[in-house]
């Protein structure tokens, strides 16, 4: 019984040593376009699309609930804003009060309005969640959207957590150029066109 007691704890040895570096195997650290340090079991590829980067920046070490972690992996939202606008400002609101995770790009220069206006932006603030726009600022159908994508009611934030950083439009375009050559990237999520003949407009 001894002897067989000491095969079976030698054999636990064996095992553990065996499946421990496999499962290190799986682990990632990578760095995303703000410099933001993450942990993943897949590695980041160099022409991955702003938007995804931009998402994981936003999870990275965040301490998110399952549900509100759930939404912004799915539907991560994005700002487009401008200084000195009044529609913006009571955007951002909205969402710092609701506790929605996101990320804001803002559109200060005639350069910064030129790489706005290729991506079919007209009207600030525009918001993003997951694919859809919505153009200009309409509280109900705001919370519509983030309602239907999933996000909580109230805010779930971690205590301390801070947003990331407001960058200019151009800044992160060329950012995103950079990592993706040589391929052909160019570093913007596309906005899709809200289609007329849907009245709720809610497509993800």
């Amino acid at each position: 019984m001894r002897n067989l007691t000491v095969f079976s704890a030698c054999l636990g040895m064996v095992c553990t040593a065996f499946f421990l570096p496999a499962m290190a195997q799986e682990v990632y650290r990578s760095k995303t376009a703000s410099g933001t340090v993450m942990y993943s079991d897949r590695a980041l590829t160099p022409g991955a699309d702003l938007v995804k980067k931009e998402k994981e920046a936003l999870l990275t070490d965040g301490g998110f609930p399952e549900a509100l972690q759930k939404a912004a992996r799915r539907y991560p939202v994005v700002l487009f804003s401008s200084p000195d606008c009044a529609p913006c400002a009571q955007g951002r609101k909205v969402l710092n009060q609701r506790g929605i995770p996101f990320k804001e790009y803002t559109i200060a220069t005639a350069e910064d309005q030129s790489v706005l206006e290729e991506k079919g932006i007209a009207s600030l603030p525009h918001l993003t969640i997951g694919r859809q726009a919505l153009r200009g600022f309409n509280e109900a159908q705001w919370e519509q959207y983030l309602n239907a994508a999933g996000y909580p009611a109230t805010s779930l934030l971690p205590e301390g957590y801070q947003a990331p950083k407001v960058e200019p439009l151009t800044v992160l375009q060329k950012q995103a150029q950079k990592e993706a050559a040589p391929a052909s990237v160019d570093g913007l999520p596309d906005v899709p066109n809200l289609d007329p003949s849907n009245p709720t407009g809610i497509r993800f």
